[in-house]
């Protein structure tokens, strides 16, 4: 099984995908400067990812680390 953990703080939004059986992380990052120029960085197993968005709140971060 496959679990998502997010930690959701003032500005920023944690997140990380853990294969409960192996206990690995299959990928991970964050959205960070929420209502400023916001950014994300991700790692998963393709390597590691990174690029700026605008994002006012926590609710328009999300639809940006799905993509």
């Amino acid at each position: 099984m496959r679990v998502l953990v997010l930690n959701c703080g003032s500005s920023s939004v944690k997140f990380a995908v853990i294969d409960t059986q192996t206990k690995q992380s299959i990928s991970s990052g964050l959205v960070e400067k929420l209502g400023v120029n916001g950014h994300v960085k991700a790692k998963g197993p393709e390597g590691n990812s990174g690029f700026n968005f605008d994002c006012a709140a926590h609710a328009e971060a999300r639809p940006e680390v799905q993509t």
